[in-house]
């Protein structure tokens, strides 16, 4: 549970509504629409993974869809030899690792990540991943940007899902 600071005592969020500008809580566009630390709670809850590419499913977490102004997470499952192929975004990436291992390529260099392990992507860097275990892999990305777009090496042209419509 969060919890707000309150002249010298500590309250739970769920106990008292702040208004905008009150201490803890920023001013802008999402806080206009949240008046509580208590936030909107993301389910995937009945999701089915929808097939990415042959080898990968992916589940959307959070992003424009559903009314993020600056964030989009997702997970990948991926069958052993599959991932991502080369490709860039425009802003910093995090892959996380959560099941399984992977070689991940970053510009030029290379290294095994496995679980609870996370690597930073710089913006504008090549890059991708492969599942090098035996089972499963699956991945969480949070890219700086409510929504998935990418270039791909090999295509033409932008590659974007998420955004809202």
């Amino acid at each position: 549970m969060c919890i707000a600071e309150s002249g010298s005592s500590f309250v739970s969020a769920a106990e008292r509504i702040l208004e905008p500008g009150e201490a803890g809580l920023r001013s802008g566009p999402f806080n206009a629409r949240q008046r509580s630390y208590l936030v909107d709670i993301l389910s995937r809850s009945g999701q089915e993974p929808e097939l990415w590419r042959s080898g990968v499913k992916t589940l959307s977490l959070c992003s424009a869809v559903n009314g993020s102004k600056g964030i989009c997470i997702f997970e990948q499952i991926c069958d052993p030899g599959c991932g991502a192929p080369p490709h860039v975004h425009p802003v910093e990436e995090v892959l996380e690792v959560i099941e399984g291992s992977a070689e991940v390529f970053v510009g030029e260099e290379r290294g095994s990540v496995g679980a609870e392990q996370s690597v930073l992507i710089p913006a504008g860097t090549r890059h991708g991943f492969t599942n090098s275990g035996q089972g499963a892999l699956r991945v969480r990305a949070t890219l700086a940007m409510p929504f998935f777009e990418a270039v791909y090496e090999g295509a033409s042209g932008v590659k974007r899902r998420w955004a809202q419509s």
